[in-house]
C-alpha cells in the first residue's frame, strides 16, 4: 500500500505497522489456510493513510487558510503511480505470454478498471453475479484496495476544504483557525458514524458490497483521521510509560489475533473491521521510544525496517506472482506443491518490491525526476495510463477467436463406457486437443443464461410455468430440484426424457440439506432458501410427481456453512438424511444425482494431461458425495455418479474431454456436454427402473 508522506518514514510505529500489514496481505495470500483473516491488513493501510494524510491537509490549512490542491494531488502521483504501472503494464504483458485465453478479457478489462482506479467498484458488481463466483481471480483483483485509497486522496481534501468554507460563512469570518480545526473534526466524526452504520447494515445485506465500497470503508480512514485532534497529545499527557507500552502490544495483540480468528465467514467489514481498526489506532497514539519493551523496537529490527519501506511494492507485486507462478510452474515441470511454489513467491515478491523501489518508486521522488513538477506529474500520470490502457485494448484486439460449437453439432455419448474410453484416450494423450470451447459464462446451460430458470420463486405462477420443459401437456412429471448442480443437468434430462413434463425447481447455492447457509458475497442467513425448500416439499406435496431428480454441489455449499467449524463431510450428509427422509415420508420415488468434482486439470494451463494431479480439495469433495449417496440409499433411493464418467480412478478430473469442454467454469458441466449425455442418462433411468 502506499506510503502516504514522506515524513512517515520517522514514525518507526508507522514502518512497523506497513511490515505487519503487508505480511499478514501476502501471507494470507499464499497461505490462506495458515492465517484465515490476513486480509485485516488492508484495514491497517487504511488507517494509516487516513492518519498521515489528514495530518498534513489540517496542518497545510491551519497554516494557509488553503490547500494547494494540484501539488497535493501531484504527490500523491508521484508516489504512487510509477510503481502501480509499472506493475499493471507487466501484467497486462503477461496475460499475453502465460494466462490461458480465456482470462485475457476478465484480466484486461479488471487492468484497465485499475489503471483508472476504479477496479473496487467493477469487483462489486462482478460479485452481484452469481456465475462469476467460480471464475479465476485476475491478475490486478489486489488494486481493489489501491483504488479505494485513489479515491479517499480525490474526496478527502475537497471535503475538507468544503467543511472550513462552510464554517467560515456560517460564522461570518472568512478563515479562523480554531473553527477550521473544529469544522474538519466534526466532519471526521460525521464521516466515521455514518459510514460504519451503513458498513454493518450493508455487511449484513450485500457483504461484497460493503467489503469493496469506498462509502462502507470511509470510517477506517476516519478513525485514522480522529487521532490527530487531541487524542495523540492526551495519550502522551495522561498515560505513564507503562501504560502506553501496554496499549501498543494490545493494539497489536488485537491485529494479530483478527487475522488469526477472523475467515471468510465472518461478516466483514462491519463491527468486526473494528478489532484490527481500533488496534491500529492504538498503536499510533502509544508511540514511545522510551521503553525497551516498545512495539517501535520491533520496527528498528532491519528486516522489519527494510519490509516497511518496501511495503507498497511487496503488495504490487505479490499478487501477480500468486497467480502467475503456479501456472509457469505447473505446465512447465508439472508440480503444484504449495511447498515449492509458495516460498517462491515470497522470495520473488521481496526481489521484485526491493527493485521496485529503487529503481521505479523512489527516482521518481528525487528532485529534478521528470515528475518532480506539478504539471509534469500530471503529464507523465496521464501518459503511463494512456500507455496501459492502449496495451491493454492491443492485446484485448488480438486475443484468440473463442471457438464454439456449431449448431446441432453435440455429438452424443451412446455408453458409460464410451464416455469413459474417451477420457482415457485423453489423459494418455501427450498434448490436448484443440477445445470446441473456452470456460465462460456464455457456456453455461441454456436454461440458466438463456431461460434464467436456475432461481425459481415458487412464489410466482408465471416464472413456474416459463420453467417447464419436455412435454408440458404430459400427464408424467419429474421435479428437478437442488442448486445450480441440479440446473446444469437440464440439457441432458430433457434429451433423456422427451415425453415427460420437466419441472424445475431449483435455486442456486441453495442445498436439498436442511443446512444454514450464507449466500457467496454476503455473510447474514441465505433466508430465501429456507422459505424455497419449504416451498418445495409444500408443491412437491401438492403436486406428487412421478419422479424427482435431485442434486446439489457439495462443495460449494461446504464452503458456505454459516457454521465455520463444522464439519462438511459430516453435516452436509446429515442434514440430507433429514430432507430425503420428508420426501420419503411422501412416498415418491427419487433418483440423487451426484455431480462430478470441480476440475483440477485444465487444458489451457496444463500443457500435457501427464502433468494432471489431483488435490486435496478433491478428495474433500469427494469424501461429501460417497457419504450423500449412501444417505439416497438408506432411502432405497436410486443413484447415479456421474464422478467416474469424468474423472479417473485417482481423481483427476479434466475440464476437457477428446476436444469437449466439460466444464464452463471450475465445476458446472457445460450446455454441450450436458446435451451430449442424453443417452448415457436414458440408460440410467431405465436401469434403476424408471419406464421411460
Amino acid at each position: 500500500m502506499a506510503s502516504a508522506t514522506s515524513s512517515s518514514a520517522f514514525r518507526l510505529d508507522i514502518q512497523g505497522l506497513r511490515a505487519l500489514a503487508v505480511c499478514l496481505v501476502i501471507v494470507f495470500h499464499i497461505w490462506p489456510q495458515l492465517l484465515t483473516g490476513g486480509y485485516v491488513g488492508v484495514d491497517v493501510f487504511f488507517v494509516i493513510s487516513g492518519y498521515l494524510i489528514s495530518k498534513h491537509l489540517t496542518s497545510e490549512i491551519s497554516h494557509s487558510g488553503g490547500l494547494q490542491l494540484p501539488r497535493f494531488w501531484a504527490k500523491r502521483i508521484r508516489r504512487l503511480l510509477p510503481a502501480s504501472l509499472c506493475v499493471l503494464m507487466a501484467s497486462a504483458i503477461a496475460t499475453y505470454f502465460i494466462l490461458p485465453a480465456y482470462l485475457w478479457e476478465p484480466t484486461l478489462e479488471e487492468i484497465a478498471a485499475s489503471t483508472l482506479y476504479v477496479q473496487n467498484w467493477m469487483l462489486v458488481n462482478n460479485a452481484v453475479d452469481y456465475l462469476s463466483v467460480d471464475n479465476d481471480p485476475t491478475l490486478a483483483q489486489h488494486f481493489w484496495s489501491l483504488s479505494v485509497e485513489e479515491q479517499f486522496y480525490l474526496a478527502w481534501p475537497l471535503l475538507f476544504l468544503a467543511a472550513v468554507g462552510l464554517a467560515g460563512f456560517a460564522s461570518g469570518r472568512p478563515f479562523d483557525k480554531s473553527n477550521a480545526k473544529r469544522a474538519i473534526r466534526n466532519l471526521v466524526i460525521a464521516i466515521l458514524i455514518s459510514s460504519f452504520a451503513y458498513s454493518c447494515y450493508i455487511t449484513y445485506l450485500r457483504a461484497e458490497l460493503a467489503y469493496f465500497s469506498t462509502a462502507s470503508r470511509a470510517w477506517q480512514f476516519a478513525v485514522g483521521a480522529l487521532l490527530i485532534f487531541g487524542i495523540e497529545q492526551r495519550t502522551n499527557v495522561m498515560l505513564s510509560v507503562g501504560l502506553k507500552v501496554l496499549l501498543n502490544w494490545l493494539g497489536f495483540g488485537m491485529i494479530v489475533a483478527s487475522a488469526i480468528v477472523f475467515s471468510s465467514a465472518t461478516a466483514f467489514p462491519g463491527y468486526a473491521a473494528l478489532v484490527p481498526v481500533l488496534g491500529t489506532a492504538m498503536i499510533i497514539v502509544s508511540q514511545t521510544d522510551q521503553s525497551p519493551w516498545s512495539f517501535n523496537n520491533l520496527s528498528r529490527f532491519p528486516p522489519v525496517k527494510y519490509l516497511g519501506g518496501i511495503s507498497y511494492s511487496a503488495y504490487l507485486w505479490h499478487w501477480p506472482l500468486v497467480i502467475l507462478l503456479p501456472i509457469l510452474v505447473e505446465s512447465s515441470i508439472g508440480i503444484d506443491s504449495e511447498y515449492l511454489i509458495a516460498p517462491m513467491i515470497l522470495v520473488l515478491t521481496i526481489i521484485l518490491a526491493g527493485a521496485s523501489k529503487r529503481w521505479v518508486e523512489d527516482p521518481f521522488l528525487r528532485k529534478g525526476s521528470i515528475l518532480s513538477t506539478t504539471a509534469g506529474s500530471f503529464s507523465g500520470g496521464l501518459l503511463g495510463m494512456a500507455a496501459v490502457l492502449l496495451v491493454c485494448f492491443i492485446i484485448f484486439q488480438n486475443q484468440p477467436a473463442q471457438v464454439k460449437p456449431e449448431e446441432g453439432d453435440s455429438i452424443m455419448f451412446s455408453s458409460v463406457d464410451n464416455l469413459q474410453g474417451a477420457l482415457n484416450a485423453t489423459m494418455a494423450s501427450a498434448t490436448w486437443k484443440p477445445s470446441d470451447q473456452h470456460p465462460s459464462q456464455q457456456a453455461q446451460v441454456e436454461e440458466w443464461i438463456v431461460d434464467n430458470c436456475a432461481d425459481i420463486d415458487m412464489n410466482d405462477p408465471a416464472l413456474m410455468e416459463h420453467c417447464v420443459y419436455g412435454d408440458i401437456s404430459s400427464t408424467r412429471t419429474v421435479a428437478v430440484i437442488g442448486d445450480s448442480w441440479a440446473t446444469h443437468l437440464l440439457p441432458a434430462i430433457r434429451s433423456a426424457m422427451p415425453g415427460w413434463r420437466v419441472q424445475v425447481l431449483t435455486m442456486h447455492q441453495c442445498p436439498i440439506a436442511d443446512l444454514p447457509v450464507h449466500k457467496a458475497g454476503r455473510s447474514g442467513p441465505f433466508e430465501l432458501c429456507v422459505e424455497h425448500r419449504r416451498n418445495v416439499m409444500e408443491w412437491l406435496t401438492k403436486n406428487r410427481p412421478e419422479l424427482v431428480i435431485a442434486s446439489e454441489s457439495p462443495i460449494s455449499t461446504s464452503k458456505r456453512l454459516l457454521d465455520r467449524k463444522a464439519d462438511s463431510t459430516v453435516e452436509i450428509p446429515k442434514a440430507l438424511e433429514t430432507a430425503y427422509r420428508q420426501i420419503n415420508e411422501l412416498g415418491l420415488q427419487l433418483i440423487h444425482v451426484e455431480s462430478p468434482p470441480r476440475s483440477n486439470c485444465n487444458f489451457e494451463k496444463i500443457k500435457s494431461p501427464s502433468l494432471c494431479k489431483s488435490n486435496a480439495m478433491t478428495a474433500k469433495e469427494r469424501r461429501i458425495s460417497e457419504r450423500k449417496i449412501q444417505v439416497a440409499e438408506t432411502f432405497k433411493y436410486g443413484t447415479i455418479d456421474m464422478t467416474s464418467w469424468v474423472c479417473t480412478d485417482d481423481l483427476i478430473c479434466p475440464n476437457q474431454i477428446d476436444g469437449r469442454l466439460v466444464k464452463a467454469d471450475g465445476g458446472h458441466i457445460t450446455n454441450s456436454f450436458s446435451s451430449s449425455l442424453g443417452h448415457i442418462f436414458a440408460n440410467e433411468l431405465t436401469g434403476l427402473g424408471v419406464d421411460l
